[in-house]
């Protein structure tokens, strides 16, 4: 699988498990079995306007009761560092290495590298 860094930060654990086109994503996911929603924690909605794309805390997160609140947390690195974002023509050419993300108004380039496998079961 692949996964996404940002100066020591990483991103996402599984590029290719992400649910891209969902309300919600989970960014880390178990790296076990490979199932979005095995663990708790890490939601993200992904959000485009005008020529950035905007990785934010998940909907779920922010709109569910308190006993559900903490299911759906965003990544600690959102809390920590801000929200993190890049132009919209990056994110539709795919993730390269060349690529900036910006984080706390600092420019950072995405580290994209292969670091476990994941089997999930059918």
């Amino acid at each position: 699988m692949t996964q996404l860094f940002v100066d020591e930060i990483q991103l996402i654990n599984a590029l290719e498990l992400v649910e891209w086109d969902q309300e919600h994503s989970q960014f880390l996911i178990c790296e076990a079995c490979g199932f979005e929603g095995c663990k708790s924690r890490d939601w993200v909605s992904v959000r485009r306007s005008d020529s950035l794309v905007l990785f934010l805390p998940s909907s779920e997160h922010v709109w569910r009761e308190k006993k559900d609140y903490m299911e759906y947390c965003p990544p600690a690195y959102l809390n920590q560092r801000g929200i993190p974002y890049l132009e919209s023509a990056n994110y539709a050419a795919g993730f390269t290495e060349w690529q900036a993300i910006v984080f706390d108004g600092s420019e950072y380039r995405l580290l994209v590298e292969s670091k476990f496998v994941v089997d999930p079961v059918s």
